[in-house]
């Protein structure tokens, strides 16, 4: 189904370059803003009328940018970053898609942007 024309005229005004249709690609914009996805995604969800989105996530191949579902104590991402950098990587960000904040796991990551999409 086509996007409602309410959520492709805010897509239009957030991302004047992207085709605001379904689905929404917002590569380069995204590279200069990450707050562009969240965005995005709140405008899909409060305009859309979706029962889910899947998202599919890409970043330059010489700043890492590590993606999980879940951030709860921190462990395996900050696992994951140490060996992107043991690699010689250097991690431009942390996302998840669900971020259980009772469990501090932001502790484990000092000094990396962390961004996720839904915290409980």
């Amino acid at each position: 189904a086509a996007r409602p024309e309410a959520a492709q005229a805010r897509l239009k005004e957030l991302l004047p370059f992207a085709a605001p249709r379904n689905p929404v690609d917002i590569t380069a914009q995204a590279f200069n803003d990450l707050g562009l996805v969240e965005k995005n995604f709140e405008i899909v969800i409060e305009e859309g009328g979706y029962d889910a989105i899947v998202a599919f996530l890409t970043m330059v191949a010489a700043s890492p940018y590590i993606v999980d579902d879940l951030l709860a104590t921190g462990g395996t991402l900050a696992a994951t970053a140490r060996l992107v950098e043991m690699a010689g990587g250097l991690v431009a960000g942390i996302g998840v898609i669900i971020e259980l904040s009772e469990l501090e796991g932001r502790r484990q990551l000092p000094g990396y942007d962390v961004y996720s999409l839904i915290t409980y």
